[in-house]
């Protein structure tokens, strides 16, 4: 006599449930572990461009004499210049492509008209922002106070040789969002201090 049993409807089902919520939970541990590392990936990946776009201002701006800033409704830029050369940089942000590119010029560094790098290094990929650039003026060690004045730069104007210039920048960074997709969201300001060269014949 034959007494082996079968699965009932009701045991398979059951199986089958269990089964379920256990790929389920692994596809969703999956999924968070997958977007945790293409966060941080990216995140690297973004932290370490702004790093080098920031410390390459920062070097020309170290061994520039003069800045001059201009500015429109879509777009700026800033000029560095450091008397030795014929030859100025410009870091030029184009608001309608949205990328910062640094070029070189041979004419027009007081003029007031923005002209686009033609040619040139792209420092941030397309999304990236750059605000307008601020200085603080240096204020004479004899007064005893150490005040110091953060004043935005107006369009069309320069600092002079010997002052510190603040620049602060916005970049987007690539947020991950929860179904793995790329969002770029804003980040706190990132700022550069650099104290211009004093003129070279002093």
């Amino acid at each position: 006599m034959n007494n082996e049993k079968g699965l009932t409807l009701i045991e398979i089902m059951a199986a089958l449930f269990i089964s379920t919520i256990v790929l389920g939970v692994a596809f969703m541990a999956f999924s968070a572990i997958n977007l945790d590392w293409n966060t941080t990936t990216q995140k690297y990946n973004d932290d370490a461009q702004i790093r080098t776009t920031l410390n390459t201002v920062s070097e020309i701006l170290a061994d520039s004499n003069q800045v001059y800033y201009v500015e429109n409704d879509y777009s700026n830029e800033l000029r560095m210049w450091n008397g030795a050369s014929k030859n100025y940089k410009v870091l030029y942000y184009d608001a309608g492509k949205r990328n910062l590119t640094l070029c070189e010029r041979s004419e027009g560094f007081h003029e007031d008209d923005l002209s686009p790098c033609i040619s040139g290094i792209e420092l941030m990929e397309p999304e990236s922002v750059v605000d307008n650039p601020k200085y603080m003026t240096l204020t004479d060690e004899a007064n005893g106070k150490g005040e110091k004045d953060d004043i935005a730069i107006p369009s069309g104007s320069g600092i002079e040789q010997g002052e510190l210039i603040i620049a602060h920048f916005y970049f987007y960074r690539t947020k991950y969002n929860v179904h793995a997709q790329a969002d770029k969201t804003a980040a706190p300001t990132d700022t550069i201090r650099v104290k211009l060269l004093k003129d070279r014949l002093n």
